[in-house]
């Protein structure tokens, strides 16, 4: 059986993403890790998780990313509308 893991409101922090890569590594079965949304936050600067994320290290289950409300709250200052 696949299993899958799911996580969402890191908000920044490297350090709980580095928490929760570790727990997953100790697990062995766990086989997708998906992140659900709220990737930054208003508090952390959010360069190092994001960095992270696009380039996991080795042994590192590659993450899938969604964006959440914070995503879309400085897309949408960035001007940005989506598409149809």
């Amino acid at each position: 059986m696949e299993r899958w893991a799911l996580v969402s409101g890191l908000r920044g922090d490297l350090k709980l993403y580095e928490r929760i890569q570790r727990d997953l590594k100790s697990r062995r079965d766990v086989n997708n890790l998906f992140v659900l949304g709220d990737l930054i936050g208003p508090n952390l600067s959010c360069n190092p998780l994001l960095e992270r994320l696009r380039q996991p290290k080795r042994g590192d289950l590659k993450p899938d990313c969604i964006y959440g409300w914070w995503e879309e709250q400085l897309l949408a200052e960035s001007g940005y509308r989506g598409e149809r």
